[in-house]
């Protein structure tokens, strides 16, 4: 009897062990699946830049030249990645008044991007003489945008001459490529000598309003002797923060002459939001009365700008 107790003992505990091992896994919350591993991403290659030799930048000339458009040329970014190896060959092609306009285009836009200041002198002699408009207004920005001291001094001496009456506005595009520092730190010293044209230097005054100084600005407004350049002056100043020198746009608005009148209010309209609250009626009413004087046309848009920013219009 002995011998099959313990048998049956054994065999209860085994079962006993195994009923626990099991409830032990019924218990215990399953692990937690493991996350893959992020895979990296792979990057694209970098484009290795075009290598330049006298054959491939003649190659991407040439593949250039067949383009109708600057923003539609793919081989205009293999061109200017050759950088100043190629700026004479698109100099030559943007001063050549014999090319066709849209490889002389493609060619500024080169330009501008490489920025070379040898080729400089070589594209503002040629706006100079420039007959399409567009393309000499391109050809003065890019020789601005191409740089360098000589190019500068050259054409800001010829801007405040008599010579750049017919393409003084081109001009003054590509003059703002070398800064607003340049051009004022070269007009204030120039400006109080100046008798006759004060207007000249007063437009790259209000050209180089983010290297310019408004004290210094003011300054330059008493030493004044041209009414419309005073304006010009007034404007910059508020700009730079003097909202006091709007009462020289104001009073520009009482004047007899018509043409300072509209003048003034040109310029006023930059910053007629400026006005102090308690001088809104009397400018309104003022603008009013010019608008009705005078003669109308590009002279007058002034006076509506300022009416419509000062919510009368």
């Amino acid at each position: 009897m002995k011998h099959l107790v313990l048998p049956i003992l054994l065999s209860s505990l085994s079962l006993a062990a195994a009923c626990s091992k099991s409830e032990d896994k019924a218990t215990k919350p399953a692990a937690e699946p493991t996350a893959p591993k992020a895979t990296e991403p792979t990057l694209p290659e970098t484009p290795k830049a075009a290598v330049y030799s006298a054959e491939a930048g003649a190659a991407a000339l040439a593949e250039m030249a067949k383009c109708e458009s600057p923003y539609s040329c793919d081989s205009l970014e293999t061109v200017v990645g050759f950088g100043t190896n190629v700026s004479k060959e698109l100099s030559a092609i943007a001063t050549d008044s014999s090319k066709a306009k849209p490889a002389r285009e493609v060619a500024l836009a080169g330009l501008k991007k490489i920025k070379d200041p040898t080729v400089g002198m070589a594209l503002f002699e040629a706006a100079k003489g420039e007959k399409d408009s567009s393309l000499q207004r391109e050809l003065f920005a890019t020789a601005g945008a191409s740089g360098g001291d000589e190019t500068f001094t050259v054409m800001i001496t010829h801007y405040v001459s008599d010579e750049s009456k017919v393409y003084r506005t081109g001009m003054r595009r590509g003059l703002r490529e070398f800064g607003g520092k340049a051009l004022f730190d070269w007009a204030y010293p120039n400006y109080p000598e100046e008798k006759e044209n004060q207007v000249r230097y007063a437009d790259l005054v209000t050209d180089a309003e983010d290297g310019a100084d408004a004290a210094k600005v003011v300054t330059l407004l008493g030493k004044t002797k041209h009414t419309m350049a005073g304006h010009r002056l007034a404007m910059a100043a508020v700009r730079l923060g003097d909202e006091s020198q709007i009462s020289v746009l104001i009073d520009g608005l009482k004047s007899s002459d018509q043409y300072d009148r509209s003048d003034a209010a040109n310029f006023l309209g930059y910053v007629a939001d400026k006005v102090p609250a308690d001088r809104k009626q009397e400018v309104i009413d003022l603008v009013t009365a010019a608008k009705a004087k005078d003669a109308g046309g590009l002279t007058a848009m002034g006076y509506d700008k300022v009416l419509k920013k000062l919510g009368a219009q």
